[in-house]
C-alpha cells in the first residue's frame, strides 16, 4: 500500500512539473483569457489596499513558482482522489489566485468537509507561516458580506475559529497551519496557498 502512495506521489509531481508553465502565457495559443477575480460592487475600493496592484502593476508578482516551491498533495483513495499543490513562496490572495490559474489551470482551494480541511492543515503544518490562503472571499460590505468560493462550488461547509469571521477582518480567507481554523485576512497580505488541480 505504501508503494501505491508513493508511487502516486512521484506521478503526481511529474505531472505537476509537466503542467507548471514557466513563461508568459500565450493567449493566442491557447485561446483564452485569464479570468480575475471580480467584485460584487461595482466601483468598490477597500481601505486595505486589496483591489490596488502592487509595485510594477497587475501581475508583476505572480510569475509561476519554481518546482522547490510546489508540494504536490495527493488526498483520497484511488477513485475518489483529489489533488492539489501547496505553492510556498507567498503571495497577496489576487496574485495567488493568478498564480494558481495560469501556472497549473486551476483555482484557489475550496474547502467542503473536514477531512479535506484536515488534510489541508496537516500539509502545512510544517510551514514557517501560520496563515495559507484557501480559495474565499467575501462578497458585500460588513455584516451583510457572505463569503463564496472563487472557484463558484457551493459555500457548504466552514470551520471558523473562536470569534470569527469579524466585520473587523479583511475580505479573504486562509486556513490556519495550526488548528485548521479559518480567518478574515487582509487580502494584500502575503502568504503561501493551496490549488486545486
Amino acid at each position: 500500500m505504501k508503494l501505491l502512495q508513493v508511487l502516486a506521489l512521484l506521478l503526481l509531481g511529474m505531472v505537476s512539473s509537466h503542467k507548471m508553465n514557466r513563461g508568459p502565457p500565450d493567449p493566442k495559443a491557447s485561446g483564452a483569457e485569464e479570468v480575475g477575480v471580480t467584485r460584487d460592487e461595482p466601483g468598490a475600493e477597500e481601505e486595505d489596499g486589496e483591489t490596488s496592484p502592487g509595485p510594477g502593476g497587475p501581475g508583476a508578482g505572480d510569475e509561476c513558482p519554481r518546482d522547490e516551491d510546489v508540494i504536490p498533495i495527493t488526498v483520497g483513495r484511488e477513485v475518489n482522489t483529489s489533488s492539489f499543490l501547496l505553492i510556498i513562496k507567498p503571495h497577496n490572495f489576487d496574485e495567488a489566485q493568478r498564480v494558481c490559474q495560469k501556472c497549473v489551470k486551476g483555482q484557489l482551494v475550496s474547502v467542503h468537509n473536514f477531512t479535506f480541511n484536515e488534510r489541508l492543515e496537516f500539509s502545512a503544518r510544517g510551514l514557517n507561516h501560520n496563515l495559507i490562503w484557501i480559495g474565499g472571499k467575501a462578497r458585500g460590505l460588513g455584516l451583510l458580506g457572505k463569503f463564496r468560493w472563487v472557484d463558484g462550488t457551493p459555500w457548504d461547509f466552514s470551520f471558523w475559529a473562536a470569534g470569527q469571521p469579524t466585520i473587523f477582518g479583511g475580505r479573504c480567507l486562509a486556513l490556519n497551519s495550526q488548528g485548521g481554523h479559518w480567518r478574515r485576512v487582509f487580502c494584500c497580505r502575503k502568504s503561501p496557498f493551496f490549488c486545486s488541480l
